[in-house]
């Protein structure tokens, strides 16, 4: 039975093969488990700093609701009808980022990637919430909100596909 990581590599060098990676495993699993793991940490950072936000809006969501005494719908008030939907809009688009974007991470997306489209999905959404609170839109903000928004979603989902590099044998399922 193998004990370390070390041995792992001394006897298997290549470490990739199944007869390594099994008799490997329990080790292996022992190191996921240890302190050493980071997982993903800036996605887990912007994650957690949009999930605050998400907390905000929902605050101020409730708030409004309880204020007006509208519990359900928006009882045609213009201000609680804009709160809703920048709520809804960011539960919407932020998740399917983030884990695009998580998944991108996970396959070796550099760093400084990582944080620029991080930061762009951040700026795009506080632009399109600031904007479209508003009753009197200034409708540059809710515009460079969705393009920030949207250039995030369609550059993660590229880069993603971009990063699995799987050959046409692999997508119809002819090999493991």
């Amino acid at each position: 039975m193998i004990h370390s990581e070390r041995e792992c590599v001394e006897r298997w060098p290549g470490g990739r093969d199944r007869i390594a990676l099994s008799a490997c495993a329990p080790v292996l699993r022992l190191k996921e488990t240890s302190s050493e793991v980071t997982g993903m940490p800036i996605t887990s950072f912007y994650a957690g700093v949009l999930a605050m936000f998400f907390g905000a809006l929902s605050v101020r969501t409730l708030l409004l609701r309880r204020r007006l005494r509208i519990g359900i719908g928006d009882g045609g008030n213009p201000l609680l009808l804009r709160a809703t939907r920048v709520h809804a809009n960011f539960a919407e688009y932020v998740p399917l980022c983030l884990l695009l974007i998580a998944l991108c991470e996970a396959r070796g997306a550099s760093a400084i990637w990582l944080h620029s489209v991080l930061a762009s999905l951040a700026a795009g959404r506080l632009l399109h919430a600031f904007g479209v609170s508003q009753v009197s839109e200034p409708f540059g903000f809710r515009v460079v909100g969705v393009a920030l928004t949207l250039t995030v979603l369609f550059v993660s989902a590229l880069r993603l596909v971009m990063l699995a590099r799987l050959s046409p044998a692999v997508l119809l399922g002819w090999f493991p």
